[in-house]
């Protein structure tokens, strides 16, 4: 994986991809986003951070065209967000397997769309560091494991937006630290825009290039330092502290 990336295009474009413009979205009466206004670059991994119910999974969800917004407008690749829908890759917070269902990885990936020899499975599982374990169990893998073959799924359909949700919440340092580096090495590798939401902000200044911060508005937005750095990330945590730790990269 090093020898590859060494090769690759190590700082996004400066193309905008994602584009958001005075987004508000209202479920049940109640104004769950309003104002929100960003535009994100291609090849970029952005941190999408913000308490609990500040609207993460909205946004998200949102992005992916899932819901109806009330007012403004999205363009992900300068179409609307439905156009595109199955060109987005989402990894979930959580996805449960039943311990007596005797689906194997080769099983569970053949459920998206693949070439008839089967090589999308191979490529993505190679390129999440999975490679040999077609014919495992899916229930006997670890949290870690779980998690990479949810991101190969993902990179099945080729997506142009990769969406992930807490993706190392159930994950040790270690394997957090895996994933997080396999994220940064396919977005080089295949030119795909990334967002995570993530309460990890130990990893932002080592992962990401831009970082929304949102509590049903956008409270802040930049690049990484520039938001560690922010009063207004205080306002973001009403008042908690917010500590940031580095990783060793060696």
């Amino acid at each position: 994986m090093s020898n590859k990336s060494k090769k690759l295009k190590q700082t996004p474009t400066d193309e905008i991809v994602i584009q958001v413009d005075d987004l508000a979205v209202r479920l049940e009466s109640q104004e769950i986003l309003e104002n929100i206004s960003f535009k994100l670059l291609r090849n970029s991994i952005t941190m999408l951070i913000g308490p609990n119910g500040s609207g993460k999974t909205t946004l998200v969800r949102s992005l992916m065209g899932l819901i109806q917004l009330d007012n403004g407008s999205i363009r992900l690749f300068g179409r609307k967000p439905k156009q595109i829908r199955e060109r987005i890759g989402y990894v979930p917070q959580r996805f449960y397997v039943d311990g007596a269902f005797p689906i194997t990885v080769e099983e569970f990936l053949s459920l998206t769309h693949i070439d008839k020899k089967g090589r999308s499975i191979k490529v993505a599982l190679k390129e999440v560091g999975m490679s040999g374990t077609e014919r495992k169990k899916l229930a006997s893998l670890s949290g870690g494991q779980l998690q990479r073959i949810l991101i190969a799924r993902a990179l099945i359909g080729k997506p142009l937006l990769l969406v992930l949700d807490e993706p190392v919440s159930s994950i040790d340092m270690v394997g957090s630290k895996s994933i997080y580096e396999h994220l940064d090495y396919i977005r080089k590798r295949y030119d795909v825009t990334i967002i995570i939401v993530s309460h990890e902000m130990e990893v932002v200044t080592h992962y990401a290039d831009h970082v929304l911060c949102v509590n049903k508005e956008l409270v802040c937005s930049g690049s990484p330092l520039e938001v560690l750095k922010s009063n207004k990330l205080k306002k973001l945590y009403q008042g908690h502290i917010v500590q940031h730790h580095a990783h060793d990269h060696k």
